[in-house]
């Protein structure tokens, strides 16, 4: 399964996609499972052309991994960070560096569905 990462809002988003891809890069679980691609913006969004990094998920705990590895990641930014994490059929959560509480509930959540939902209204 493939997650769609994006920064929605940031004082520079290009920099900070670009740090995120590195960042999980360096983690064991995922490199060599974090691409980038454009995404352009389908009628009805607001934008034009957007950096879309996608991750391949393998079976196990991949989801807790890559919670704890966005959660200590956005609690590192400097600048307010805000992150859309989602999957292809549109299902999705946004958090930012002040609000990561319960973060692996949420990305397990976007992961596997509903079974594990504690905050129903996180997820569009």
């Amino acid at each position: 399964m493939g997650i769609e990462l994006a920064i929605t809002e940031s004082s520079d988003v290009t920099r900070d996609l670009a740090s995120l891809y590195n960042w999980l890069n360096r983690e064991g679980e995922f490199q060599g499972r974090v691409s980038m691609l454009r995404r352009v913006v389908q009628p009805g969004e607001m934008g034009a052309v957007s950096d879309v990094l996608t991750v391949a998920l393998g079976g196990g705990g991949a989801a807790a991994v890559l919670a704890t590895t966005l959660q200590v990641w956005l609690q590192q930014q400097r600048s307010h960070v805000r992150l859309k994490i989602g999957r292809a059929d549109g299902t999705h959560i946004e958090v930012d560096a002040h609000n990561v509480k319960d973060l692996e509930d949420l990305v397990r959540l976007v992961v596997h569905g509903p079974r594990v939902a504690e905050e129903p209204d996180a997820v569009t």
